[in-house]
């Protein structure tokens, strides 16, 4: 018997077996949805390429530099035992070709039994291309994929080997360390990532690893700065309500800020009344605090406003009465807070907030005081302030709020006194400052967010 596509004449299908390829990918996934009973909260959908050895001269055999012979690579989709995709492919091409094809209508057909389960897409870095997560970024579908070691991404985790080094050395024993940060390629990306990274230090080398996801930390805590020096837990059940956990000891006089690093292990408050900035580290399974050894640490003149540098390495504090920002090293294993070289950098006058583009490059601090924007670069290995040329760059009256948008394109500052917004694009080669709108606010705007 041979098998014989679909459609062809009958003369031709004598003793032959006639097929629709359609059907065979529909029976896959069918068989998946009828295996469970109820859906499920979330699923996992895994892709990958993988080689079929060749031994005769058959139609499309290439060479494979990788697998060292000639084969086929197939491309599979499982979730957990099920195959949902199997589709035989040359192996000229690239690892992740057809596979976007292949998720879109797995997923369409999932949703249209399934419209509220979660789906995540799982992969190696052969699939980490800009058309696969663009389309999963606009069609609510998470990613964790596998992202090829360079250059630029061994600096950005400089810190983190160099503590994992340390810890090898002390131990003699293979020594991680993970830290995560935004990232964004020179050409091929088109918007900012999160990238999560492990910093491995074995005998005699280093073996760190990448992974780029949509992922982000539970959301399952709620940390709220009180006035007196103290910081409120609320735990954040599935519809979103919040339950009081507990409050923190009072650490310092006028919690007023309050950030969290990227990995959710520590949270910061800025201490207006106390110029010191608190530091806790988080029990992941209940939200308790528990303050760091050290803190608080000793600030400038009235800190306001705290933030975390996407890389988890860096934090800082803006001094409201100080013209000034109070910069740190962050230790991600312990949280702890180090003065960093340099500290304080000037700005403005009466910095009152401060927004960091999603990469970490650039810094933009609300100087509500003489009414403008300060401009810096971050370093990314060191982490210190240079101000942009140009700044400061000219806002509204009293500007009292500074956020990026997720994409890093725009700056938008909350003019608390002239009852507007002041809206900058922002150059993403040098962080220069250029007016692009003005919008009315209503009376006395102190703050904004905006939804990814």
């Amino acid at each position: 018997m041979e098998l014989t596509p679909a459609g062809s004449p009958a003369a031709e299908r004598y003793n032959k077996i006639s097929y629709s390829a359609e059907a065979l990918d529909e029976l896959l996934v069918d068989l998946f949805l009828e295996a469970h009973p109820r859906a499920p909260r979330e699923i996992v959908l895994d892709l990958d390429a993988t080689d079929t050895p060749l031994h005769g001269r058959q139609e499309a055999r290439f060479f494979h530099g990788y697998y060292g012979h000639y084969c086929y690579l197939p491309l599979y989709v499982f979730c957990g035992d099920h195959l949902l995709c199997a589709r035989l492919r040359p192996s000229n091409i690239d690892a992740g070709a057809g596979s976007l094809e292949e998720v879109q209508r797995i997923v369409r057909q999932i949703r249209a039994q399934w419209p509220k389960t979660g789906i995540i897409l799982r992969a190696d870095s052969g699939f980490c291309r800009e058309e696969l997560l663009a389309w999963r970024e606009n069609n609510e579908v998470d990613y964790v994929f596998g992202f090829a070691r360079n250059k630029r991404l061994r600096k950005i985790i400089g810190r983190a080997m160099q503590q994992a080094k340390q810890e090898h050395r002390r131990t003699g024993k293979p020594a991680r360390v993970f830290c995560e940060f935004a990232y964004r390629t020179k050409k091929s990306w088109s918007r900012a990532r999160r990238v999560i990274a492990k910093a491995e230090q074995l005998e005699g080398k280093e073996n760190p690893r990448y992974l780029v996801t949509s992922l982000h930390p539970s959301g399952k805590f709620l940390f709220m700065a009180n006035g007196p020096g103290s910081v409120a837990t609320y735990s954040i059940d599935s519809t979103g309500a919040p339950t009081f956990v507990g409050q923190s000891a009072s650490a310092a006089v006028g919690a007023i800020s309050v950030a969290v690093d990227p990995q959710g292990k520590f949270v910061y408050t800025a201490n207006v009344n106390g110029n010191t900035v608190s530091a806790y580290s988080v029990d992941t399974s209940t939200g308790s605090l528990t303050q760091i050894p050290g803190s608080p640490f000793p600030a400038g003149p009235n800190p306001f406003f705290v933030a975390v540098h996407p890389s988890g390495n860096f934090l800082y504090a803006d001094n409201v009465n100080g013209q000034s920002v109070s910069a740190f090293t962050l230790d991600s294993i312990t949280g702890t807070l180090g003065e960093l070289a340099g500290s304080p950098f000037t700005v403005g006058s009466g910095p009152r907030a401060m927004a960091l583009d999603p990469e970490g490059k650039y810094a933009f601090v609300a100087n509500t005081n003489s009414n403008n924007m300060s401009a810096v670069t971050i370093e990314s290995t060191t982490g210190a302030l240079q101000p942009i040329t140009g700044s400061p760059f000219p806002t509204g009256s009293s500007p009292d709020w500074a956020i990026v948008d997720p994409l890093g394109k725009f700056l938008y500052a909350v003019n608390l006194s002239s009852n507007n917004i002041s809206v900058f694009a922002i150059d993403p080669a040098s962080g220069f400052l250029t007016s692009v709108a003005t919008v009315t606010a209503g009376s006395g705007p102190i703050s904004m967010t905006l939804v990814k």
